[in-house]
């Protein structure tokens, strides 16, 4: 395993305390919610106004689901090692149909968004949704 660097991110705060995974910075990024993600997000790629345009569906897609997901989290944690079987398992796959539609939802306006891409801004986008994946943090 590789050591954990000390050097400051893109946005200034240092990887090794409260960098982007730690649990304060999580916390402010959740509650800054779709928009913040999605500002920060267009921001790191640099959208065109085409591209921001192509944008601007996903970011309402996911928008209109953050409610279901912030049901998902609730949902996540209220599952209990005591409660039976059968009720964790109807609470799961509730879990998985909400995302799922969300998922169908964002899928479309994500593909046309992707296509206006840039190579290296692909392989930008790309890296973040990777690392997020690695973390068990990922919205796409």
């Amino acid at each position: 395993m590789r050591p954990r660097s000390r050097t400051p991110t893109d946005d200034g705060t240092p990887r090794h305390r409260h960098g982007f995974w730690s649990r304060r910075h999580r916390r402010r990024r959740r509650a800054e919610g779709v928009a913040g993600l999605a500002a920060r997000l267009a921001a790191r790629l640099d959208l065109s106004e085409v591209q921001a345009a192509a944008w601007r569906p996903v970011v309402a897609a996911l928008e209109e689901g953050a409610p279901a997901l912030e049901r998902l989290r609730a949902d996540r944690a209220a599952l209990d090692e005591a409660m039976p079987a059968p009720v964790r398992l109807a609470r799961v796959e509730g879990a998985l149909v909400a995302g799922l539609v969300l998922l169908h939802a964002v899928r479309r306006p994500f593909e046309a968004f992707y296509g206006t891409l840039a190579p290296d801004q692909k392989r930008t986008l790309d890296r973040l949704a990777g690392a997020a994946r690695r973390r068990g943090r990922a919205p796409l």
